[in-house]
């Protein structure tokens, strides 16, 4: 069976998603926001609460891409042409905004350079996303024109 490129562009969206929440969920925990720097039930609450909205939103995301249990292998994807639109796109916000957060983190703590990698990572994720997207929006678009007979 050919891989389905709506589903590699999902899967790749969500992987720079993860890993740009993660390098800012990083940046929060090695800074001033950790719970044991800052302690208080307010801050504990705060910093289970910010874990448990990532997780929460990132299977949220995936529940397109996610195995369907009652569904044939030769029915089409239930993806709507929308779904890896959104986490194209969406893949560059969440990876832009931690990059921005920790590029102004790094001016005043230099060893927290290795947390640079979490967000170059995210972006060659983005970068392959928005690749695969770009793509298959080409090869529906060639379709449709050639239906057409333009």
């Amino acid at each position: 069976m050919p891989p389905n490129p709506a589903r590699q562009c999902v899967l790749l969206g969500l992987c720079a998603t993860m890993t740009g929440q993660f390098g800012l969920l990083l940046r929060s925990v090695l800074t001033s926001h950790h719970p044991i720097l800052v302690p208080g039930a307010t801050s504990t609450l705060l910093f289970l609460s910010l874990v448990g909205f990532m997780i929460a939103a990132l299977f949220a995301l995936a529940a397109p891409a996610l195995p369907r249990p009652f569904r044939e292998p030769t029915d089409p994807s239930p993806m709507a042409p929308s779904t890896t639109r959104l986490f194209t796109w969406g893949s560059w916000l969440f990876v832009a905004s931690p990059t921005v957060m920790l590029g102004y983190e790094l001016y005043y703590c230099p060893p927290l350079w290795p947390l640079a990698l979490f967000p170059l990572a995210g972006t060659v994720f983005a970068v392959l996303c928005t690749k695969v997207h770009r793509r298959e929006r080409a090869r529906v678009l060639a379709e449709e024109a050639k239906e057409t007979g333009r």
